[in-house]
């Protein structure tokens, strides 16, 4: 009121109202506990002094006007005598910082609580750099209040983390020093996450964990050296990281803390890579490990946070879009898809009478899946009660699911038993993604390791997916999972690279080299072509070896049915072909300029609708100088022809045509039926796809006839004497002649199919 109301205040009343605003910042705690709101009266003449100092007047008049819940005209001149009380007297600075430490945080914090909190003085002060100015760290309190935080999320919590780390990665310069906030060690997120119900640990890792408990010390402002991991010195008995452990053993800290944790991690390791240019020496500022990293389970997190997306509305857009761009391979479109069909209740399995289906447990699922081929009836009750089990409480069943992976590509076993089994392992896949991986790639990779893979091991290769047992190729349902891991190990791959080269810029290196004189060191572009061409070459090997396996394989019996594996297998490549082709276009010229068997060719591009973009490299691929490729792009071509009869196909047809014609006069006699024979069915597919190029086809043909008709006339005869006088006679081996005798009669042949197939055809006019 004497803000809103400045005639009430007497200039010689100054030393009075000074007084009396200093009693009731001693007495806000009587006020609080005697109005039994839980907002508090102090902290909102904390935040007040806090916008004084910031010169913040117009935050001041709207502090006020909200606090009496009335418009009231204040002109932010009239506050100068109010200002110079309340930075000079009441609160000065120095003051304001300390007292916001020893401020209690407030308990169950959310967005169903009004009012001016703690929360609001220390986000203000983080925001102006006074503890880092006055060397009063911040960190545990910021802990406690993320611990204390429940759902609905408070509005301000975000942006409370933003700014820490803000803190963090930008110090603050004072008397020489460069000063900053310490960010949360280990010991302290694993501590938010421990109560997790997806978070496992190992008694190993316990005792870890409170060893690294057990050192912490008590936080000291820094310069920003040493390790994020280094334990610090400190009183256990002062240590949050023990009340929260504590505290986790007896109730469960909720989604909340561990969603803001995460949004933390995400954020530091952001801002690291983003400004270490602008930080200044990289080396002051250290990553969090890998390990900690596969302990936090974020998929699980953004999946509850994703199904409660009204509680978490200020924090899951920012944290989806930090994983999209640092953890690709837990945000492809396609797992997200899947998993929405997994947990739909129409695609759960469920037998007639599922509240009579047997108690499961992992041992006796073991041993159901190794009787199922005597015996499938038992494992499909187990199977179907696991399926009603929610994502998180099957995890204790994740190694027997893994590990019967191999059992599962015995022949006779039920192609139910694998389904059922697989949609399960999908179902884990949502809580616990990065591990259950790592264990799938061990387990159908066989063979005797000295260590298994981890899952570096598998990023930096992430061919080492494709490294399996050979009957995975002829099993689909785990083929799929198979390469569902393969996209997602590609997709982290990327992003390993990307974050591999910001983190290690030829700028911070550049010193060094003029130091030391050495070889001087690859420039950033440098470094990023290499890095595409790795990519290249990494996704264009894993097209072709998928691929390859659409093809039999050796002493492989070809069923000519429609209804087989190998067709299965197609149409599943097929479809992820088309998924790498549309997101990566450069790589469909890539895989064709290295090209593939010619006996694909058909299955490729009628499974593959994107395939027709090769109409656009195509002249180019008939312009290269290896006749190979040259007879793979018109066989290409004519297959297209057939699928997408357009305009732009019927100009690439003539132009292939017109490359035949040129490879007529210039092929030598020897390579002339090796190269013309295979292409000859081609010239029908086109002929049939496009009638206007009769004329050019059926030159071809009298051309390619009278050249080999000729190349016969000029040899000698099967009784020994020539044709032609010895002046002309020429000398040519067996093979030769019997290359144009079948050349001969192959060019015959392709008259009389062109005649039945597409002139004689009624369909086609």
């Amino acid at each position: 009121m004497l803000l809103a109301c400045q005639f009430l205040q007497n200039p010689e009343e100054t030393q009075a109202v000074s007084e009396w605003i200093q009693w009731l910042v001693k007495e806000g705690a009587d006020f609080e506990s005697t109005s039994g709101v839980r907002a508090s009266f102090s902290e909102m003449l904390l935040l007040m002094a806090i916008h004084f100092h910031a010169n913040q007047l117009q935050a001041v008049v709207d502090l006020v006007c909200s606090t009496l819940a009335m418009k009231i005209p204040v002109r932010p001149n009239s506050l100068s005598r109010m200002r110079i009380m309340f930075t000079q007297e009441i609160f000065t600075e120095e003051v304001v910082t300390a007292h916001a430490v020893t401020v209690a945080v407030t308990s169950d914090l959310s967005a169903d609580i009004t009012g001016f909190l703690p929360v609001h003085c220390v986000y203000q002060l983080l925001k102006s750099r006074a503890f880092a100015k006055y060397q009063v760290q911040i960190k545990e309190w910021i802990y406690k209040q993320i611990c204390a935080s429940v759902a609905p999320i408070h509005s301000l919590l975000p942006g409370l983390v933003e700014v820490f780390v803000n803190t963090i990665i930008y110090p603050t310069r004072s008397g020489g020093k460069s000063l900053s906030n310490q960010p949360f060690t280990k010991a302290e997120i694993l501590a938010v996450f421990k109560s997790s119900s997806v978070y496992l640990s190992s008694k190993s890792r316990d005792k870890e964990l409170t060893k690294d408990l057990s050192l912490r010390g008590k936080p000291k402002l820094k310069d920003n050296t040493g390790s994020i991991d280094e334990p610090m010195e400190t009183d256990d008995s002062e240590s949050p990281v023990l009340d929260a452990v504590q505290k986790s053993s007896n109730e469960d800290l909720g989604l909340t803390p561990q969603l803001l944790t995460l949004y933390y991690i995400l954020l530091y390791e952001d801002c690291l890579l983003s400004h270490k240019k602008a930080a200044g020496n990289v080396n002051k500022y250290s990553s969090y490990s890998t390990d900690l990293m596969t302990q936090v389970p974020i998929k699980y997190l953004l999946h509850s946070a994703q199904q409660n997306q009204k509680a978490y509305s200020g924090l899951y857009p920012s944290i989806l879009r930090l994983l999209a761009t640092h953890y690709p391979h837990l945000c492809l479109v396609e797992n997200w898809l899947s998993e929405e069909l997994v947990d739909s209740p129409a695609v759960v399995h469920r037998l007639v009478y599922p509240h009579s289906l047997p108690i499961c447990s992992p041992q006796r699922l073991h041993k159901a899946l190794l009787a199922c081929r005597e015996d499938s009836s038992t494992v499909l009750q187990l199977l179907a009660r696991l399926s009603h089990l929610p994502a998180h409480r099957l995890m204790t069943y994740a190694e027997v699911i893994v590990d019967s992976l191999q059992f599962l590509l015995e022949p006779d076993v039920p192609r139910k038993v694998i389904t059922m089994v697989m949609t399960l392992w999908r179902h884990l896949s949502t809580v616990m993604p990065r591990r259950l991986r790592v264990m799938t790639v061990n387990i159908l990779e066989g063979k005797s390791q000295l260590s298994p893979y981890s899952e570096e091991d598998i990023i930096l290769d992430p061919l080492i997916v494709l490294r399996c047992n050979t009957r995975v190729f002829r099993c689909c349902p785990i083929l799929e999972v198979v390469i569902q891991m393969l996209t997602a190990f590609l997709a982290a791959s990327r992003a390993f690279l990307s974050t591999h080269l910001l983190a290690n810029s030829s700028t911070s290196s550049s010193k060094k080299q003029d130091l030391f004189n050495i070889t001087p060191m690859c420039t950033d572009q440098e470094k990023e072509e290499l890095k595409i061409a790795l990519l290249a070459a990494q996704e264009s090997t894993a097209v072709q070896i998928l691929l390859e396996i659409c093809l039999p394989f050796e002493g492989e019996q070809r069923d000519g049915g429609m209804l087989n594996a190998i067709r299965e297998v197609q149409c599943l490549v097929c479809s992820q072909l088309h998924q790498i082709f549309i997101s990566d276009p450069a790589l469909v010229k890539l895989v064709h300029f290295q090209g593939y068997p010619s006996e694909l060719l058909p299955v490729t591009v009628a499974g593959i609708p994107s395939i027709h973009i090769c109409l656009d490299f195509i002249p180019e691929l008939l312009s290269q100088p290896q006749i190979e490729k040259q007879a793979f792009a018109v066989e290409l071509v004519s297959h297209i022809c057939q699928h997408y009869a357009l305009p732009k196909s019927l100009s690439v047809a003539r132009l292939a045509i017109n490359i035949l014609l040129t490879h007529l006069t210039v092929l030598p006699g020897d390579e002339r039926g090796k190269f013309f024979a295979p292409l000859l069915p081609s010239l029908v597919r086109i002929a049939r796809a496009f009638p206007p190029l009769y004329d050019d086809i059926t030159s071809f043909l009298v051309q390619l006839g009278q050249v080999c008709q000729a190349s016969l006339a000029t040899n000698q005869k099967s009784d020994g004497s020539t044709i032609l006088s010895p002046k002309f006679r020429k000398t040519s081996t067996r093979s030769e002649l019997d290359d144009d005798r079948e050349l001969t009669r192959l060019t015959e042949l392709t008259f009389v199919e062109i005649l039945h197939q597409a002139v004689l055809n009624k369909d086609i006019f």
